[in-house]
């Protein structure tokens, strides 16, 4: 490699890791600015209509400044039936044929960047509010995001390139067709786009780039960057990091072991006990952070082999870790449901509490079958031992106040949401706020701990955020050649079905797809198609929403490729095997799916909570 791309690489490499851990600390500025809001509306009677503005530019500053380091981290998701199947070698072939897709993307966006900066300088536009400021700022660094964005994807080229030891070209096909034609190929280039192992937001943006300027000219090369910059006027946006923050750092600082062991002592004499003290530890986990990742973590690095140890059936226990971890995109505070109402354009809010009743609903059905089948066959959850459990009630009650505390942060955090002092974004401050003094006062809090949680937020979160800003430049593409009317009439008038009959196929359609992708990718993928085809139907937005989330937690527990399974096998101690992960969720897969008819043929299960809450 030439001395000249070895110096741009480790300049590129260095700029992007000192403005990703800049950007990693503005999580804090958006705390604080929140928290500030908060106290001075309700203690002193004072809003402040900045802060909520100067949160909304900070979560646009941390996005955008953040997302080189994230790529240069691989934290992107990748679709990877195929690519996990090559070579080191091959995957970095594959990554530089497919880089220019990327490049272009990017290239789009920072085009549309530079033209809506040059007439935020021309025109001095501002942001129409009492504060009024000026849009020029965080424009200017958007610019500079998305400039080291592709310089940083030009590096990781050039590092695949290193690894491959050789060149590649790519070409494009070009075809003129009816608008349902159109919207087919989309998608179906999409596809194809995923299965070479590029990252989906690369992936989906340039479909969405490419199809834009064919369809319409050079004067849609701003649409994906006008996608991205409407998002962040999006207020319930901010939600998003704060509560991924909130549930790694206490994962980080150890506050979820304790949990662990109040239900290992307190659970501990119930046949089952363990396992019934996993659903209620995963519960807890989903209420914090809103991911099934950190459950199935947390579940298999904890819980799975301390009931290995005590003798538990492995076969049910790696289950049990299995349907535990996915409520965690279903119990508020989900990620996906938050994903779900950015591109449905449906309040956060309202989903969330029409997720906690089926959620509940579901973590009871998985309570009620472990205890009955535990009653009849005790030789799969054994008791703990009677010494472990008989130690002094001063030990318990403190056992007791360790693990509690998840729960107080939780129902302090929902309360003041609940009865009106906080509004949803700043719950989400007050939440991780409570996090980490919770872990301060435990004494768990150093420099390590906040490192690894903020560094871990930060990709996460910006994983999620190019994702969903490449969707909603592809869903723009959707909506402007009416293709939810094309489908509609293909479902409706052609094949004459029902809209049950439909929404059946839209469900069965995800559990497809669930079997080689995630919630996130699915959702971008074809919710700008079902989205709209839901309204037309006449369904509520809202339940189908937890219909939707319902589905993807059955799709990543389906063989052969769920994902949950293979993400158990990567986690689970040596002698459980893949067949035996496989056995594991046969029963939890019909207790799930019994749970999702019981919300399809009963919406006020769903609706109930948020019709309540919000008067309707």
């Amino acid at each position: 490699m030439p001395k000249f791309i070895v110096t741009y690489v480790k300049v590129v490499d260095y700029l992007s890791t000192k403005f990703g851990r800049m950007a990693m600390y503005l999580i804090f500025v958006m705390i604080a600015t929140l928290l500030l809001d908060a106290i001075t509306r309700n203690v002193i009677n004072i809003p402040l209509s900045w802060c909520i503005e100067m949160a909304q530019f900070t979560l646009a500053a941390y996005y955008i400044l953040g997302g080189p380091y994230s790529m240069q981290l691989d934290s992107h998701v990748r679709m990877d039936l195929l690519y996990s199947r090559f070579s080191p070698r091959n995957q970095a072939r594959l990554d530089c044929c497919t880089a220019v897709f990327l490049v272009f993307y990017l290239v789009c966006l920072l085009v549309g960047a530079i033209s809506s900066t040059m007439y935020a300088i021309e025109y001095d536009q501002r942001k129409f509010s009492m504060w009024n400021p000026s849009m020029i700022p965080i424009k200017l660094i958007m610019v500079f995001g998305i400039t080291l964005m592709l310089l940083q994807a030009v590096s990781t080229f050039f590092k695949d390139l290193a690894k491959a030891r050789g060149r590649e070209m790519s070409q494009r096909a070009r075809n003129v067709m009816s608008y349902e034609l159109i919207a087919i190929f989309m998608f179906m280039s999409m596809m194809l786009m995923m299965l070479t192992g590029q990252r989906v937001f690369a992936a989906i943006g340039v479909v969405a780039a490419v199809a834009s300027l064919l369809l319409w000219g050079d004067g849609a090369i701003e649409m994906p960057f006008n996608a991205a910059f409407k998002l962040f006027n999006w207020y319930p946006l901010l939600t998003l990091p704060l509560f991924v923050y909130m549930g790694y750092i206490l994962s980080e600082s150890g506050i979820a072991d304790d949990l662990y062991a109040m239900f290992h002592v307190w659970f501990g004499g119930l046949k089952g006990g363990l396992a019934v003290g996993t659903i209620l530890l995963m519960v807890v986990i989903s209420a914090m952070n809103g991911l099934s990742v950190a459950g199935m973590a947390i579940g298999a690095t904890i819980a799975l082999p301390e009931m290995l140890k005590r003798g538990y059936d492995k076969i049910m226990i790696t289950g049990v870790v299995q349907a535990g971890s996915s409520l965690g995109i279903l119990v508020p505070p989900s990620v996906v449901l938050v994903l779900y109402g950015m591109i449905a354009r449906q309040p956060v809010s309202q989903l969330w509490l029409a997720g906690a009743l089926p959620g509940l609903m579901m973590a009871s059905m998985f309570i009620i079958y472990i205890v009955v089948r535990c009653h009849f066959q005790p030789h799969l959850g054994p008791t703990v031992a009677k010494e472990e459990r008989d130690i002094p009630l001063k030990a318990k009650l403190k056992l007791l106040q360790a693990g509690i505390t998840p729960f107080l942060i939780f129902f302090f955090m929902t309360g003041l949401f609940i009865m009106g002092k906080t509004s949803l974004v700043e719950s989400s401050a007050v939440g991780a706020t409570l996090a980490t003094l919770a872990a301060l006062f435990r004494k768990r809090l150093n420099r390590k701990v906040m490192e690894e949680t903020i560094r871990k937020t930060l990709g996460i979160s910006c994983m999620f955020l190019w994702l969903i800003l490449a969707a909603l430049a592809f869903g723009a593409v959707f909506d402007g050649i009416g293709a939810a009317r094309a489908i509609e009439s293909l479902f409706i008038t052609n094949w004459d079905l029902t809209p049950w009959e439909v929404l059946i196929m839209m469900q069965l359609s995800y559990l497809v797809m669930g079997m080689f992708l995630d919630d996130t990718a699915m959702l971008v993928i074809v919710a700008p198609l079902y989205v709209p085809l839901v309204k037309i139907l006449g369904f509520d937005p809202i339940w189908y929403g937890v219909l939707y989330t319902i589905t993807c937690q059955i799709a990543y527990m389906t063989p052969p490729f769920g994902y949950n399974l293979f993400l158990m096998r990567a986690m689970a101690p040596p002698e459980i095997s893949l067949m035996d992960i496989y056995r594991s969720i046969i029963p939890f897969v019909m207790v799930m799916t019994l749970a999702l008819v019981l919300v399809m043929v009963f919406p006020q299960i769903a609706l109930w909570l948020p019709h309540y809450v919000y008067g309707k």
